[in-house]
């Protein structure tokens, strides 16, 4: 396992972090989009955890993979899928050591898990990604930015130098600003969507933001 894969993250599913129900977002690039793959569009998750996601898809006949390095989470996963008697290909595995054949997938979902390593690896990521995409395809990113509470609370006022990856959560992030979001993707890709998010609690004024990425491979 690469260094991609923050160990972290198999403690904090040791401890019994799970996801039961899927992510909205999700859902809506998926209904959105699906409709150009027709009836069983081929969905690859990277860092899908207990597979919430993705064991959704796969209820409404997507044929899904879903890329994981924490050993309890797949396993978890795996036992969700047989509950909910559907199939899915679940795999350990560091997220920047994929490799599947060109045209592999038509879609491709990252639910804020590539945002737990360096920009030097999230790089990496997006383009085997690319590589496993057939022409048209589409995928899915959401990415935490830099107005949100968890970097603008931990920064605490150091450069930049020294505040990346940040230690938020139990784990690392590393958060983005537009530009440097943008400077992921390589010219392969063209943007269909781009749009950040920002909600502030009106409880504690804790502030979410993340960008909303729909990305088409050329």
């Amino acid at each position: 396992m690469s260094e991609a894969f923050d160990p972290a993250w198999e403690a904090i599913y040791q401890n019994g972090h799970n996801q039961n129900y899927p992510w909205d977002s999700v859902i809506t690039f998926y209904f959105q989009y699906r409709s150009l793959f027709g009836a069983a569009p081929r969905v690859l998750e990277v860092g899908c955890g207990t597979g919430s996601n993705i064991r959704a898809l796969a209820g409404e006949g997507a044929v899904v993979t879903g890329v994981d390095g924490s050993v309890t989470a797949i396993t978890d996963a795996k036992k969700r899928f047989e509950q909910a008697g559907v199939n899915g290909d679940l795999l350990v595995k560091d997220f920047t050591q994929i490799s599947y054949p060109p045209d592999s997938f038509d879609m491709a979902i990252d639910r804020g898990s590539i945002y737990c390593c360096s920009r030097e690896d999230a790089r990496k990521a997006v383009q085997l990604i690319a590589d496993s995409m057939v022409k048209g395809g589409v995928f899915f990113m959401q990415m935490y930015s830099k107005k949100h509470s968890h970097y603008t609370s931990a920064k605490n006022g150091l450069d930049e130098e020294n505040i990346e990856p940040l230690i938020v959560a139990g784990g690392c992030g590393t958060f983005y600003s537009e530009e440097e979001l943008r400077s992921l993707f390589s010219d392969e890709w063209e943007f269909v969507e781009f749009d950040e998010v920002v909600k502030t609690s009106l409880f504690d004024q804790f502030v979410h933001s993340a960008f909303n990425v729909v990305a088409k491979k050329k």
